[in-house]
């Protein structure tokens, strides 16, 4: 059997690095998007399980490309970053960009399951950005998750030996400090500020598989059995791609009232929360799950806030200094890159390394931004009823 003549060399694995991490929801979990409700990309589902209940799904795959981007982010962790991608050719090693996967992952996760007993309705509406109003036929909505859900993350690092092993113990505090950063997330939906997750306590411990006791530990998470966990305490590492967070306190202005629409009917919560008589579903709110059940808060969602107050004001100074942006992610950008690459392609679409300030920042349908925004919780708020008149919009007259 031929390896293309390539030096590719593998290692016996004999021991295993074995973490239960709990983790809880900070944010909402997008799960469906779109007026249809296509599924998103995210392989976060809801799937029955044999008794009939709805069960939140997180696939293993997404909770290993947690950990492996949140431990690229650490310094001089390239080698362990490729060991989980699977790539273990020495000769692709230079090259992060291009190394491709030649083998089994050192990282194995197992699928995440918790019963859900409800979800949330996110309503949104596509703005467009030049005319700053609603576009034709862009109202959809996103289906959540609350925060609050607790989630158990269990994995196994298997090692050729135990060098390898402390090596990757010591760095998971580090990993687990990242993802309790809020600056990876899972699901979709990042630049609006969904699927971010919070560590409420991890453990780890180191199993021999040359010990017949330590391999019956392997797929038994929960049993502590003759080795004892350990627990992991949160740690800020040192850094190779770093992040800036803007924490910004507002307030309504004196003399204003903050109305935010919500096209859904009011139900459980939301009406034992604000009252029963209502001109209007307008106020915009999310549940949130603790220990007692739910109980809703008052939010602006991170959308409204990126689109309104970040996306549009942005561009607006950019076009005001002759700064070419694209009419939207989807349309014709006339950047010297995209013009040169439909040249050279003859395509009509923009080139994936389009250099519009909009679309790079705050991405679009096909590429993720760099900044992520989420929800603004209202605290301290009153509410009060007004009373409205509604005229016929062909005569005006009260209805």
């Amino acid at each position: 059997m031929s390896l293309n003549n390539k030096a590719m060399t593998f290692k016996a694995i004999t021991m295993t690095l074995q973490s239960s991490v709990q983790l809880r929801l900070k944010t909402n979990l997008l799960i469906r998007s779109g007026e249809g409700g296509e599924f998103t990309d995210s392989t976060v589902e809801v799937t029955p399980d044999i008794q009939g209940r709805r069960m939140l799904h997180v696939n293993g795959y997404v909770w290993s490309s947690l950990l492996r981007r949140a431990i690229s982010r650490i310094d001089g962790t390239g080698d362990i970053v490729r060991d989980i991608a699977g790539d273990h050719d020495d000769n692709k090693r230079h090259n992060d960009s291009k190394a491709g996967t030649t083998g089994v992952s050192s990282l194995w996760c197992e699928a995440s399951f918790v019963e859900l007993v409800t979800t949330d309705t996110r309503p949104g509406i596509k703005i467009d950005r030049q005319q700053s109003s609603a576009s034709v036929g862009a109202l959809y909505s996103d289906e959540v998750v609350p925060p609050g859900y607790v989630l158990t993350l269990n994995f196994n690092y298997f090692c050729a030996d135990n060098d390898r092993c402390e090596q990757i113990k010591k760095l998971l505090p580090g990993a687990l400090w990242v993802i309790n950063e809020g600056i990876e997330n899972i699901g979709g939906g990042w630049s609006y500020g969904y699927g971010k997750v919070e560590v409420v306590c991890a453990r780890c411990r180191v199993l021999d598989l040359r010990v017949r006791d330590d391999r019956g530990l392997l797929w038994r998470f929960e049993e502590p059995g003759t080795i004892n966990y350990s627990e992991v305490s949160l740690s800020r590492p040192k850094l190779s791609k770093g992040w800036i967070r803007y924490v910004v306190k507002a307030a309504v202005l004196r003399g204003q009232l903050l109305a935010i629409h919500m096209g859904y009917p009011l139900s459980g919560a939301y009406k034992d929360y604000i009252g029963r008589d209502l001109p209007d579903n307008f106020v915009f709110m999310r549940n949130i799950v603790g220990d007692g059940g739910f109980s809703p808060q008052y939010v602006i969602p991170g959308k409204a806030i990126r689109q309104a107050l970040l996306s549009v004001p942005i561009e607006r100074r950019l076009r005001s200094r002759g700064v070419d942006i694209c009419d939207t992610p989807s349309k014709v950008c006339t950047c010297e890159v995209c013009l040169d690459y439909r040249k050279q392609t003859r395509q009509k679409g923009n080139s994936p390394d389009c250099l519009c300030l909009r679309c790079m920042w705050f991405g679009g349908t096909d590429k993720g931004g760099i900044i992520s925004v989420s929800d603004a919780v209202v605290s301290g708020a009153h509410t009060v009823t007004l009373k409205r008149i509604t005229l016929c919009e062909h005569s005006m007259q009260n209805m």
